[in-house]
């Protein structure tokens, strides 16, 4: 059997997974996830992280993830334990501020986006991108910015009110 690794996860996968663990007990930690899931605790760890970072989670669950985690924190290294796992948790939401994947897959993303039938928000939706996110329109003025997008897609853009 091969091991899991973050990138075996889709974002719906890794939206789950961080939700659950945010609206469980403290006594639910990463040892459990790991076992439940078949994968190790830095896979876990890395899951959360990505969940973070690049917006598939909202704000309110990564609050709820850092007040989780820095209690968990706490309990195996006191007090500069729940800072650590406080500052962490701080890093992490800049992070997520000028997240962007790669070009490949912005062009990708903003491909899509311009020729489905779907609302931003509604296509952030279904991306697992969380709604109190800029991350969909970052990634597609990133792409026009880049010169990603072809004319014709960009006019199918503007058409969509994304501007």
């Amino acid at each position: 059997m091969t091991k899991k690794t973050a990138r075996d996860f889709s974002r719906v996968q890794i939206k789950r997974i961080a939700e659950q663990y945010a609206s469980t007990a403290l006594d639910y930690s990463a040892e459990y996830f790991a076992r439940e899931y078949k994968i190790s605790e830095n896979t876990f760890y890395t899951l959360l992280e990505k969940a973070v970072v690049e917006s598939v989670v909202d704000l309110k669950t990564v609050d709820y993830m850092e007040r989780k985690a820095s209690g968990n924190s706490a309990g195996h290294a006191g007090a500069a334990g729940s800072i650590r796992s406080l500052n962490h948790y701080r890093h992490l939401k800049k992070k997520r501020k000028i997240y962007l994947p790669s070009n490949k897959e912005c062009a990708r993303i903003s491909t899509e986006f311009a020729k489905s039938d779907l609302a931003m928000s509604q296509y952030s939706k279904k991306m697992c991108i969380a709604s109190d996110s800029d991350l969909l329109k970052r990634i597609i003025y990133h792409s026009i910015d880049e010169s990603l997008l072809s004319p014709a897609l960009i006019k199918l853009l503007q058409a969509k009110n994304v501007f």
